[in-house]
């Protein structure tokens, strides 16, 4: 009887064992801390891309795309047919977090849609003034970047900086 339990014993910390480490091993898609460029492997500067890979940054927060019918409603300004193509993600659930890249046609449209940016930052900082400070605070801190001449980036999150070194990474040759 004593040997019966004692091998039971030994069967189920061998199962547990085997069954935790199984389930603690995470891919890079579930631990992106460690994402870099070279993790993604994007070959181009492809606006989706970059997002998807940039989306990975925005840790405990729920995105949700920003699709091409509702670019217009969040950047009413924003001259579409000047726009090669956008990647864009806002948070859910009262977070201020938003990840928004544009290619241009035009590069002389950069600063003009910088400024759009720095607008519906400044807007969103007001709409979350008086119920969510501190969400008010990361959008007036809203990163708006210029990359590469023709690609307009706007960053709000907990770390803007780290998120534009990653998107910046890039394109490095």
């Amino acid at each position: 009887m004593k040997r019966s339990k004692k091998i039971t014993a030994i069967l189920l910390t061998a199962f547990i064992a085997l069954s935790m480490s199984a389930c603690s091993g995470k891919t890079a898609e579930e631990t992106p801390d460690n994402t870099t460029s070279a993790d993604v492997q994007v070959a181009s500067t492809d606006v989706s891309e970059i997002g998807n890979a940039a989306k990975k940054l925005y840790r405990g927060v729920d995105m949700i795309e920003i699709t091409s019918d509702k670019m217009n409603f969040y950047f009413s300004d924003l001259d579409m047919s000047k726009v090669d193509s956008f990647y864009a993600v806002k948070a859910q659930d009262g977070y201020t977090d938003h990840f928004v890249m544009v290619k241009l046609n035009d590069n002389a449209y950069s600063s003009q849609v910088s400024d759009i940016f720095k607008a519906y930052a400044s807007d969103l900082s007001e709409t979350y003034a008086d119920y969510a400070p501190i969400e008010a605070d990361r959008a007036a801190k809203a990163q708006i970047s210029v990359v590469e001449d023709n690609y307009v980036v706007l960053i709000i999150s907990e770390d803007n900086s780290t998120v534009l070194s990653y998107v910046k990474s890039f394109f490095k040759n």
